[in-house]
């Protein structure tokens, strides 16, 4: 019996050892569009009325087939392969875009610039199988970003009216398979093709540009300057309005609006060099 737990134990290690390997590889991916979303409004422009408070219209916000997923990421991976099929990896990768769309209604047009940069972090379970000197490798990883986002509304005729939002979570995930061909005992050139899909929702705004750039943030109300998003709003603060039946917001509170959840779902294509660390 002994023998046999022995024997057990050995095998189970040789498994393990052999095909051990370390790895470091730098990569580019491009990044394309795959299933867009109508895009979040999460605030609108505001504009004066008769007696002097500020209120939001709905200036044109709203873009159908919205996506932010398009462009070029670059990051690393460290690799660690337990045996010929079995590994894991960490990868840390960064994504930045800046685009500019046009929203249009009855009466004028608006012009919207959206930008942001992601930092993730993404840890990958790897399943692969060798072919002589190249390897297909199936992989399927968690994301964890840290993101940033700030939008602008303008129209034809004024200056942008933009808020920063607060630099939150996203998670997602992501799943691929990639090719490898080995140059070299050292060094192998592999090509990817995944899907990745990641959600961001911030949590808060702050104002950061508005009409008339001679006047700073502190100059218009707590409504104006800061938003914050929830989940259910129960009571968001308001005082009548005596010239008509309206009731008009609380210019000393922050505004509260909806949460909304910013959707990055891309096909994605990738090169990178990899290079042995050690291998057995």
């Amino acid at each position: 019996m002994t023998r046999k737990i022995s024997l057990i134990i050995l095998f189970v290690c040789s498994i393990s050892v052999y095909g051990e390997e370390i790895y470091f590889k730098p990569y580019i991916r491009y990044h394309l569009p795959l299933i867009t979303q109508n895009a979040p409004v999460y605030f609108n422009m505001p504009s004066y009325v008769p007696n002097g408070i500020m209120l939001l219209n709905p200036i044109p916000s709203d873009i159908e087939n919205f996506s932010l997923a398009r462009g070029f990421k670059y990051g690393a991976t460290f690799g660690y392969t337990f045996n010929d099929v079995i590994g894991v990896e960490l990868s840390s990768d960064y994504f930045s875009t800046d685009k500019t769309f046009t929203s249009n209604t009855s009466n004028m047009n608006g012009i919207l610039n959206w930008k942001l940069n992601s930092l993730n972090f993404i840890p990958t379970f790897t399943f692969s199988r060798k072919y002589f000197n190249s390897s297909v490798t199936g992989k399927i990883g968690f994301i964890t970003g840290i993101t940033g986002l700030e939008k602008s509304i303008s129209t034809e005729n004024s200056n942008p009216f933009s808020y920063r939002f607060d630099r939150n979570i996203s998670l997602g995930y992501t799943f691929s398979i990639e090719y490898n061909y080995k140059l070299s005992d050292k060094l192998a050139l592999a090509a990817e093709c995944g899907i990745e899909n990641t959600y961001y929702t911030p949590t808060k705004a702050e104002l950061t540009g508005y009409f008339n750039p001679d006047y700073p943030a502190d100059y218009y109300s707590t409504y104006i300057r800061t938003i914050n998003y929830e989940n259910n709003i129960r009571n968001q603060q308001t005082y009548p309005d005596y010239s008509s039946t309206n009731y008009l917001p609380d210019q000393n509170s922050p505004q509260k609006r909806i949460k909304e959840t910013l959707i990055m779902n891309s096909l994605f294509l990738g090169i990178s060099l990899k290079y042995y660390i050690s291998k057995k």
